[in-house]
C-alpha cells in the first residue's frame, strides 16, 4: 500500500515537471495549507447575497417567483424524461403499447419541426440566391450589360463563386437581341398595336386569340420555339371565356352594341378572389412530365395518405390582408369566378387531350373506318394503348358487347376529352350490361353530366359513397377507370386524388384535381394551388428546365402572377411572359403592388398576408428599354397598358397612372431626335398651326382627361426633364408645345448663354440657334413672351451672327451688329457710359454671364479693322470707340477676368 501511495506521489509531481522553471523557487503546500489558502480567496470575495435579493427583487416585480423556480429545477430529475409518469408493471400491454405510440408522436413532431427548420433555411437560401441572381442581371443591364462590351469589373464579377451561379451567360445575352427574339417581338408587336387601335375605338378585342395565333406564327417560323406556349393562350382562352371574334374596322359601329365588354370585365372580382387559405392542402404528385401524352408517371403510392407534407413553409398568403381589394375572396361572386377559372382550365385540358388522341391515332395509322364519331376515336385509341400483344393491360374490365369492349375506359377517356354528350350516349347504349354489373350507375351518370357544374345532390354523393364503399373500397381488383368515374362523380375521397393508371401524366393528375375541385369543401381551388406551390416549380419544369409547363400549372390553378413571373424568369420565354401579362391585365386578371412594396429587381412582389403581384410597369419598362431610342412609337404601344390597373382599389390606381405618365415622359427623353420624335410629341407646320403627336392622339389610354392635363403631365415635365439631360432643344421644343412661351424663352436665353462661348459651333448648337430664330420669328409675328428674356435671346443670337460675320472676314457688318444690340456705348460719352454701367445689373443674366466675350469680341474687331487696308473708318473713330469700351470695362472690371481686363486695355492703347 505504502509503494502504491509512493508512486502516486511521484507521478502526480511528474505531471508538472515540464512546466517547472529554474530561476523560480518550487512552492510545496500541504493540503491543509491549499484548503486554508482557499477559504481565505473565498472570504475576499464580495458579498454576492444583495446582488441576489436585488435580482429577486426586480423579478417579482414582474411576477416571476426566482426561489420557487430555482427549487423546482434543483428537484428536476431528467433520468425519467422518456419514462411513463406511473411505474408500468411487466404484465401491463396495454400501457406499454400506449407509452410507446406517445413517444412514437414526440418523436415524430421532433423530426416534423427539424425538417421543417431544415426546409426553411434551404428555402431562404434558394431565395437569396434567386434575389441575388436577379440583382446581377439588373446591375449588368444598368451598368451597360447591353453593349457587348464587358469590363473589368463585370469579368471579375463573372469569376466570382456568385458569378459561377449561372449569370456568366445573361450577361452577354441583353447585349443585342437575337435574330430570333426579335422576329417574336415584331410577330407579337403587331398584334399589341391592334389591340390598342380597337381600345381607342371602343371595341372588344380578342387579345388571347389573336397572341395564341401570332405564337403559332411564331412557332412555326422561329426555330427552338416551344409549342408549349400555345397551350398556355389555350388555356387563358377557356379561363376567360373570350369569343374568337376579329371587329372588321368597317364595320365597327355595326358591331360594338352588339359585343360584350372584354377591358378589365373580370377585375373588380379577380382584386378579391384569389387569396390563399393558409392550411388547404391536397394531395401532392411526385413527379410531371415535361410535354402532353408524355410517358411520366406518377408514383401511386404519393397519393395513398392524406397528409401532405407536415411542417413545409406556407407559400400561400391568408384571405384578406389587402385594403385595395373590393369585396371579399369568400363571396358568391369570388367562388363563381374560382369556379369558371378550374372550369375552363379543365376544358382547356380537355381540347388539348383530344389532340393527343388524334395524334396517336395518325402515328399509329390506326384504321377509323366508316364510323366517325368521337365514341368510335376514343375506342380506338383506347385499344391502341391498353391492347398489347394480344391481351389487355392495366387492369380495364371487359364488357361482352357484339365484341369484348372496356366499356368504363371508352366513358372515362369519353368524359376526360370533353366529349359529355358522346359517353352518354354509349352509356345508353350500352346500359343493359352495365346495370348488370353496376346497378343504378347509368342513372347517375346522367345526372352527373347534366348538374349544373357537375355537382350532385348530397343525397346522391351519399348513395355514390355507399356503393363506392361496398364494392370497390375493399375490392382485391377493380377497373381503375371505373373506380375515376366513381370517384368524381361523387367527388369521394378527396384527399386521396389519384387513381392508378388514370392519373399517369402531369395532365391527366391537373385535369383530375381540377374536375374534384369543390368550392365548398377542402379549399377549393385555393387549396388545390397551395398545394401545387408547396411542391415548386423544379417538379414541373422536366429536364431541361423550361418553365412552360410550371406556368401552366400556376395557370390552371390561378396563380396567374406566378405564372407570369415564371415565364419572364427564362430568356426563352421572357417575351411571351410579357404578352401573356398584357392578356391578364385586358382582362382584369392580373394584381400589381403599390409603389411601398414594388420591387425595381423581381417582378413577382410576396407580401405577408396579401396575395403576389406583379409590377407590370417593371416588366413592360424592361421590355422596350433596348427599342426605346430608336422605335418610340413600339416602345409607347406597351406601356399605354400600364394604366389598365387604374381601377385597382386604394392608391394603387391612382399610382399606376402616374407611373404610366412617368414612363411616357421617359421615352420621350431617351429617344432619338428628328421625324420620328416630332411624330412622337407633335410639331408646327409652316404656317404655324400645331399637329397633334402619337401621344396626344392616344390621351384616353393614358388617362389623360384634358388637352391641359397633357400639357401639364407629359410635355411641361418632359421638357424640364430633358432641360436636365442636357437635351436644351427637344425641351424647347416641348415648352413651346405646351404652350408655355415664357419658358421657352427663358429656356432658349440660358441654353444661348452656355453655348455662345464655343468658338467653333458644333450642329447642335447650331440646331439650338435654328429653333431660336424660328420661335423668335413666330413669337414676333404672334405677340408672344415678350420681356427680359425675350430680348435676351434676340441679343444674344446677334452676338454669334457677329462672331461668324467677324469669322467670315465681315468686319464691319460685324460691327454694325455689335453695336444694333446696345450693349455697349461707344460714343465717348462718359455720362452715358456710367449710366450703362450701373444698368448692367438689369440686364439678363445670360448677358451679364457672357460680357468678357462680347467685349472682347468687340475690341477684337476694332483692332482687325484698324489692321485691314480696306477699311472705311478712319483711326479716331476706331480709338475714340475701343475707349468707350475700355471705360466700360474699367467701371465694370469686377464682372471679367483680370487678363481679359488687360487684353481690352492693350488694345486700346494700340487703338
Amino acid at each position: 500500500m505504502a509503494s502504491d501511495l509512493s508512486a502516486l506521489l511521484a507521478a502526480s509531481k511528474n505531471l508538472t515537471s515540464h512546466l517547472s522553471r529554474p530561476d523560480l523557487p518550487s512552492v510545496q503546500l500541504s493540503l491543509d495549507q491549499i484548503e486554508a489558502q482557499s477559504r481565505r480567496l473565498v472570504q475576499r470575495q464580495h458579498n454576492t447575497a444583495a446582488d441576489a435579493d436585488r435580482a429577486n427583487y426586480l423579478l417579482a416585480q414582474a411576477h416571476v417567483d426566482a426561489s420557487a423556480l430555482a427549487n423546482t429545477i434543483s428537484h428536476l430529475n431528467t433520468a425519467t424524461t422518456f419514462s411513463p409518469l406511473q411505474q408500468l408493471q411487466d404484465t401491463d400491454v396495454a400501457g406499454y403499447l400506449r407509452h410507446a405510440h406517445e413517444q412514437t408522436l414526440i418523436t415524430t413532431i421532433e423530426e416534423g419541426r427539424a425538417e421543417t427548420q431544415d426546409e426553411f433555411y434551404r428555402l431562404l437560401e434558394e431565395r437569396g440566391q434567386r434575389d441575388w441572381e436577379a440583382r446581377k442581371r439588373r446591375l449588368f443591364e444598368e451598368l451597360g450589360g447591353r453593349l457587348g462590351v464587358e469590363n473589368r469589373a463585370v469579368a471579375e464579377m463573372k469569376m466570382s463563386s456568385y458569378g459561377r451561379g449561372g449569370l456568366g451567360a445573361s450577361t452577354s445575352g441583353p447585349a443585342a437581341p437575337s435574330r430570333e427574339q426579335t422576329q417574336k417581338q415584331l410577330i407579337y408587336g403587331q398584334q399589341i398595336v391592334e389591340l390598342n387601335k380597337a381600345r381607342l375605338r371602343g371595341e372588344a378585342f380578342a387579345i388571347i386569340h389573336a397572341l395564341r395565333q401570332a405564337a403559332a406564327t411564331i412557332a412555326g417560323s422561329v426555330p427552338g420555339t416551344s409549342h408549349q406556349i400555345i397551350h398556355l393562350y389555350d388555356v387563358l382562352a377557356k379561363i376567360t371565356a373570350e369569343p374568337s371574334y376579329a371587329v372588321p374596322v368597317e364595320h365597327a359601329g355595326a358591331h360594338i352594341l352588339n359585343t360584350a365588354p372584354q377591358e378589365r370585365r373580370l377585375a373588380r372580382v379577380y382584386l378579391a378572389a384569389t387569396s390563399i387559405p393558409t392550411g388547404a392542402g391536397t394531395a401532392t404528385p411526385a413527379s410531371a412530365s415535361t410535354g402532353f401524352g408524355s410517358s411520366t408517371s406518377f408514383s401511386s403510392s404519393t397519393f395513398g395518405t392524406s397528409t401532405s407534407r407536415t411542417g413545409t413553409p406556407s407559400v400561400g398568403t391568408s384571405i384578406g390582408g389587402a385594403s385595395n381589394l373590393t369585396g371579399s375572396p369568400d363571396s358568391r361572386e369570388a367562388a363563381d369566378l374560382r369556379k369558371q377559372i378550374a372550369r375552363g382550365a379543365r376544358e382547356a385540358l380537355e381540347e388539348q387531350y383530344w389532340d393527343v388522341l388524334e395524334r396517336t391515332l395518325r402515328a399509329r395509322r390506326v384504321p377509323i373506318g366508316g364510323d366517325p364519331s368521337d365514341a368510335h376515336h376514343v375506342a380506338e385509341f383506347v385499344a391502341a394503348r391498353y391492347y398489347v400483344n394480344g391481351e389487355w393491360t392495366g387492369g380495364v374490365e371487359l364488357f361482352q358487347k357484339p365484341r369484348p369492349a372496356p366499356l368504363w375506359a371508352i366513358l372515362f377517356t369519353l368524359v376526360r376529352t370533353g366529349r359529355a354528350e358522346a359517353a352518354l350516349e354509349v352509356a345508353v347504349e350500352a346500359e343493359r350490361a352495365i346495370e348488370a354489373r353496376e346497378a343504378g350507375f347509368v342513372a347517375r351518370f346522367k345526372a352527373w353530366l347534366q348538374a349544373p357544374d357537375r355537382q350532385l345532390s348530397r343525397m346522391e354523393r351519399e348513395e355514390l359513397q355507399n356503393v363506392y364503399n361496398a364494392h370497390m373500397l375493399h375490392a382485391k381488383s377493380t377497373d381503375p377507370f371505373k373506380l375515376a368515374l366513381y370517384k368524381l362523380m361523387g367527388k369521394l375521397e378527396p384527399t386521396r386524388r389519384s387513381v392508378p393508371v388514370v392519373t399517369s401524366t402531369a395532365e391527366d393528375w391537373l385535369w383530375f384535381q381540377l374536375a374534384m375541385v369543390d368550392e365548398d369543401t377542402e379549399g377549393g381551388l385555393r387549396g388545390l394551388a397551395e398545394t401545387l406551390l408547396g411542391y415548386g416549380a423544379r417538379h414541373f419544369e422536366g429536364p431541361n428546365g423550361r418553365p412552360e409547363l410550371w406556368a401552366q400549372v400556376l395557370l390552371v390553378c390561378g396563380q396567374f402572377e406566378r405564372a407570369v413571373a415564371a415565364l419572364l424568369g427564362h430568356p426563352d420565354t421572357e417575351v411571351d411572359g410579357v404578352h401573356i401579362a398584357i392578356a391578364l391585365a385586358y382582362h382584369g386578371l392580373l394584381r400589381v403592388p403599390s409603389r411601398a412594396e414594388a420591387s425595381d429587381i423581381a417582378p413577382l412582389t410576396i407580401v405577408p398576408n396579401s396575395p403576389p403581384a406583379l409590377n407590370l410597369p417593371t416588366v413592360l419598362w424592361r421590355y422596350v428599354r433596348p427599342f426605346v431610342k430608336h422605335g418610340a412609337e413600339d416602345a409607347l404601344q406597351y406601356v399605354y397598358f400600364v394604366c389598365l390597373s387604374a381601377d385597382q382599389g386604394g392608391e394603387v390606381g391612382r399610382e399606376q397612372v402616374e407611373i404610366a405618365w412617368e414612363l411616357v415622359r421617359r421615352i420621350i427623353v431617351l429617344s432619338n431626335g428628328g421625324p420620328t420624335w416630332e411624330r412622337l410629341v407633335g410639331g408646327f407646320r409652316a404656317d404655324g398651326t400645331r399637329t397633334p403627336g402619337t401621344i396626344e392622339q392616344h390621351m384616353s389610354l393614358l388617362k389623360l382627361r384634358s388637352k391641359q392635363q397633357y400639357n401639364e403631365q407629359i410635355l411641361m415635365r418632359a421638357a424640364k426633364e430633358s432641360e436636365d439631360n442636357d437635351r436644351t432643344a427637344e425641351a424647347i421644343k416641348l415648352y413651346n408645345l405646351a404652350e408655355d412661351y415664357a419658358t421657352v424663352v427663358s429656356c432658349l436665353a440660358r441654353a444661348l448663354g452656355n453655348t455662345i462661348a464655343q468658338t467653333a459651333p458644333d450642329a447642335k448648337c447650331r440646331a439650338l440657334e435654328r429653333t431660336a430664330e424660328q420661335i423668335l420669328d413666330h413669337y414676333a409675328r404672334t405677340n408672344r413672351a415678350a420681356g427680359k428674356d425675350k430680348d435676351a435671346v434676340a441679343k444674344l443670337l446677334k452676338i454669334r451672327r457677329a462672331m461668324d460675320l467677324r469669322n467670315a472676314g465681315e468686319l464691319q457688318r460685324a460691327m454694325d451688329v455689335l453695336d444694333s444690340t446696345d450693349l455697349l456705348v461707344v460714343d465717348n460719352d462718359l455720362v452715358k457710359i456710367s449710366k450703362r454701367a450701373e444698368e448692367f445689373k438689369d440686364l439678363h443674366e445670360a448677358l451679364q454671364r457672357n460680357f468678357p466675350l462680347y467685349t472682347r469680341l468687340y475690341m477684337d474687331i476694332l483692332h482687325q479693322i484698324k489692321q485691314s487696308e480696306t477699311r472705311t473708318y478712319v483711326d479716331s473713330q476706331l480709338a475714340k470707340k475701343g475707349r468707350s469700351v475700355a471705360v466700360l470695362a474699367g467701371m465694370l472690371k469686377y464682372r471679367m477676368p483680370p487678363d481679359v481686363l488687360s487684353y481690352i486695355n492693350r488694345l486700346s492703347v494700340e487703338l
